[in-house]
Order: C-alpha cells, then structure tokens, then sequence
C-alpha cells in the first residue's frame, strides 16, 4: 500500500514535521498495514527524512495505490482486522465491535502473485 502526497501539504504545519513533509511532497511513499486508521497512515522508514516513519492525515493525502481498508473492518475491542462483514479473528465478540474503515466497500482478492509481490518489496526495499 502506498500514497501520494498532495503538493504543498506541508504548509498547513510548522516546524520539524513541514520539513520533513517538504521533503517528500508530491511523492509516493510505503504506508505501513500492520497498523490502519480511517483518518490517518503511518508511513514506513524513508530514508534521509524519518527513521521511524510519519504520520500522514487523509486531508494531506492525493491519492492511494492498492488501498488494505477498503472492503476490511477493525475491531474497537482488540484491534484486529477482518474482511467487511466478518466477525473479530481475536475476540468472542463477533461482529458487536467490528467497525468499516469505508461503509460499503468490498474487498478485491489478492492473487497470489500480488501477494509474492509484496513481500518481496518489503525484503527489497528499493531495488
């Protein structure tokens, strides 16, 4: 999953974190899955800018490639994903705290070459 930043988004902040959204503005940049919000993405390491990566607010976002919340809902209880009317993997409350990042939406089936594909990304990073 990736994102592409709106250019100029970082004049809506000041500081260490505008420079560090100057940096990569206008640019694609890994977002981390293991950790979704509706509203906000973590990004991944960018090298020469964060070692730990960034949090980037949807209004800062222009546009999303391969998108994980689409058609995935996240319990409020343990924290755990599932596809959109699936109930919790985690806890025994079935679907009581499952909550859709996006009301509606359905999720596409990866195939297995998209999902070698990713992994190896994640091994390469940059190659």
């Amino acid at each position: 999953m990736r994102i592409r930043l709106k250019n100029n988004c970082y004049t809506n902040y000041s500081g260490n974190y505008s420079e560090k959204l100057k940096a990569i503005d206008g640019e694609w940049v890994e977002i981390d899955a293991d950790h979704l919000f509706q509203e906000q993405l973590n990004t991944k390491f960018i090298p020469g800018v964060s070692a730990v990566g960034l949090r980037i607010y949807q209004q800062d976002v222009e546009e999303v490639d391969g998108d994980e919340r689409i058609g995935r809902a996240k319990c409020d209880y343990c924290g755990l994903y599932a596809d959109t009317g699936n109930p919790c993997p985690g806890c025994n409350h079935g679907l009581t705290y499952m909550k859709e990042f996006f009301p509606g939406t359905k999720r596409q089936p990866k195939t297995v070459e998209d999902e070698v594909n990713g992994m190896l990304g994640d091994i390469f990073q940059g190659v």
